[in-house]
């Protein structure tokens, strides 16, 4: 997803959170813990 799009995406989400990650495609097989990290903060609400 370039800027823009990113850009666009997060101007439509009420309420939403844009976080980006240096990675390519597939950020859970790449930085599997920063993946787990923002996940559980996301869906359980503690800080990694």
């Amino acid at each position: 997803m370039s800027q823009d799009d990113a850009n666009t995406a997060i101007s439509l989400l009420s309420g939403g959170t844009y976080m980006k990650v240096d990675s390519d495609h597939v950020i859970h097989l790449e930085h599997p813990d920063e993946f787990v990290d923002i996940l559980n903060d996301f869906l359980l609400g503690t800080d990694g």
